[in-house]
């Protein structure tokens, strides 16, 4: 058995193993120590030959079931010596795969109100728990307190109002706040980064978007799209794992309140503007990363379809090296696109949110594999799992308003309507549907 894609070889010669066996607790013991002081304890590659046995409960066992795929009876490996691998060698051409997730708009409350949730991803974290990266766009600030339109608005609707008043109780309602909390919660779903450039980001002003982005990161989270300085906000989240490269950017094309000038900025890029300043942003992440990620904050609102301003956009980021959009914004649906190389989630709808009516409650989940090999670098098992926002939360069974896997009636209407809505891109014989879901065929 080989762990492949590293770059320290440790072997032995079966001849060996009778004279090392006496040692073997020894020999472990130098090899690992070995490996840890140079900083390549994550880089083995085992070569698993000779007889089986029952690794001790020690330092180096440990670090054998935890950082090894060897499960159960173990092929024990003594080790003669331990061999660096040439620039040559066919070991540096292994396979290199990273698994991928990624969601649409996740909320967790709007005027100060609770969304009452407790584990609102409880339906549908399975789908996370084998994936190396796993991404959403959040479009609730996290802050300790609410700082903006923290004054009960007039009940407009049962009493008369001023035209200011009235302003105000339409954005108190869109101005969303969630409490700290919401990040551990999205942490423990599986949730490895957020995209945080949104119309919603600045919800709660500057010393609110700066405690989100601190919540979120003493959490563990990464951030992209958001930062003290601009240069932060540009700046994209870089994943280096198994090998494999991917940098993720998200940026805005509308906001609610308009972009700060100092103390907090998020990414933002009017729509028309596109066309000048994102393709050079991501001609500039593709050199640094083997795989170019941007959540992208566009469209209208409850509008499935893609215009022609908006393709055009998209011919210029594949041409720039994108190799995969994921679309939030609209809160429905929208088409898969494949473009060249690149793959276009255009919307994937809510996730977690209370806005549910109708199409609304439409949602999915796009995962795919990054795979590179030597210099081929390529995405399979690209797949759009149907959700539909209406499963019982804990506090009320009747209250239907959680992801959770679409059954086979709810997914046959998601995935034929996801196929309607890319007809325009004129690669629909590229989505296929498998059961539940749709595969994704790249050329």
């Amino acid at each position: 058995m080989i762990i492949q894609d590293y770059k320290v070889f440790v072997f032995v010669k079966p001849s060996m193993q009778n004279k090392l066996m006496s040692s073997r607790d020894l020999l472990l013991n130098i090899c690992f120590e070995f490996l840890y002081n140079t900083g390549q304890y994550s880089q083995v590659v085992l070569l698993i030959i000779g007889f089986e046995h029952i690794i001790p409960a020690s330092t180096a066992a440990k670090f054998l079931l935890q950082n090894t795929q060897i499960m159960f009876n173990v092929y024990l490996a003594f080790f003669l010596s331990i061999v660096p691998i040439g620039k040559n060698s066919s070991l540096t051409d292994a396979t290199k795969i990273l698994d991928f997730a990624a969601v649409g708009d996740i909320f967790f409350g709007r005027s100060g109100k609770k969304f009452g949730l407790d584990h609102p991803f409880r339906y549908v974290k399975k789908y996370f728990q084998d994936k190396d990266i796993v991404a959403g766009n959040l479009e609730t600030p996290f802050s300790l307190k609410r700082y903006r339109n923290r004054r009960k608005p007039r009940q407009c609707k049962y009493k008369k109002c001023s035209p200011d008043e009235a302003r105000y109780a339409r954005n108190h309602m869109l101005t969303f706040w969630g409490r700290p909390r919401g990040a551990e919660i999205l942490k423990k779903a599986g949730f490895t980064i957020l995209g945080t450039a949104n119309n919603h980001t600045f919800d709660q002003g500057k010393k609110g978007l700066l405690e989100t982005i601190s919540i979120l990161e003493k959490s563990g989270l990464g951030v992209t799209g958001s930062g003290k300085i601009l240069e932060k906000a540009w700046k994209p989240h870089i994943i280096n794992k198994n090998g494999i490269k991917v940098g993720i950017i998200s940026v805005t094309t509308l906001y609610n309140f308009p972009p700060p000038k100092k103390g907090a900025f998020y990414a933002y890029s009017p729509f028309r503007g596109n066309y000048k300043y994102l393709p050079p942003v991501i001609t500039k992440l593709k050199k640094q990363v083997d795989f170019a990620v941007l959540m992208l904050h566009f469209g209208e609102e409850y509008k499935n379809t893609a215009f022609r301003f908006e393709k055009n956009l998209m011919d210029l980021l594949a041409k720039a090296g994108l190799d995969l959009l994921i679309g939030s914004h609209p809160h429905v649906l929208r088409g898969i696109q494949i473009k060249g190389k690149m793959i276009a989630f255009w919307s994937l709808g809510n996730f977690l949110f209370d806005n549910t009516w109708k199409s609304r409650k439409y949602s999915g989940i796009a995962t795919l594999r990054f795979v590179k090999k030597g210099k081929l670098k390529r995405m399979e098992k690209i797949k759009f799992i149907p959700v539909v926002l209406n499963g019982p939360s804990a506090k009320d069974k009747k209250y239907g308003k959680l992801p959770r896997p679409a059954g086979k009636k709810w997914s046959r209407i998601i995935n034929r309507k996801v196929r309607r809505y890319s007809r325009t891109f004129k690669n629909i014989g590229k989505l296929k549907i498998d059961g539940n879901h749709l595969n994704v065929i790249l050329p």
